[in-house]
């Protein structure tokens, strides 16, 4: 410590703005690191949990919509009605496949993947009785 007493007053104020440049470098260096790994974490929770439950909530919602739909439909006479609410029907169908594929894109766990399969080989009956309802509807049969 007889060197840094021997420094004139410049020279000792000169070496800690130095060590303190260095020292608020470092910190901010490890701020830095550790706020790009918080990021990290936080878009790997949202894509891997949150992105995967609001895919699947919004498809419960669009299932809903196409039956709520499809009820409507049955329920009304008017031609135009019918054209818009079946165009509507085929676009939330579009948005559920969409969805889907989002879904099956996804790193799932291999129970939420046996879901998806068991949703995958009911899906295809579903969508033949919505088929045939919308089919019963073009025909005018609303009643059957």
């Amino acid at each position: 410590m007889k060197w840094f007493q021997q420094l004139k007053i410049r020279q000792k104020l000169g070496l800690l703005v130095i060590v303190f440049s260095t020292a608020v470098l470092v910190v901010g260096g490890i701020g830095y690191y550790n706020l790009k790994q918080s990021t990290n974490y936080l878009d790997r929770i949202y894509n891997e949990s949150l992105l995967q439950s609001k895919l699947a909530y919004e498809n419960r919602i669009f299932i809903r919509r196409i039956r709520s739909d499809l009820f409507e439909v049955m329920l009304t006479n008017n031609q135009a009605e019918h054209d818009k609410i079946l165009k509507e029907i085929e676009e939330t169908r579009k948005s559920y496949n969409e969805n889907l594929d989002l879904m099956h894109a996804m790193n799932l766990s291999p129970d939420q993947k046996k879901q998806l399969q068991e949703l995958d080989q009911i899906l295809p009956k579903y969508k033949e009785m919505n088929n045939q309802a919308i089919g019963l509807v073009k025909e005018g049969k609303n009643t059957e």
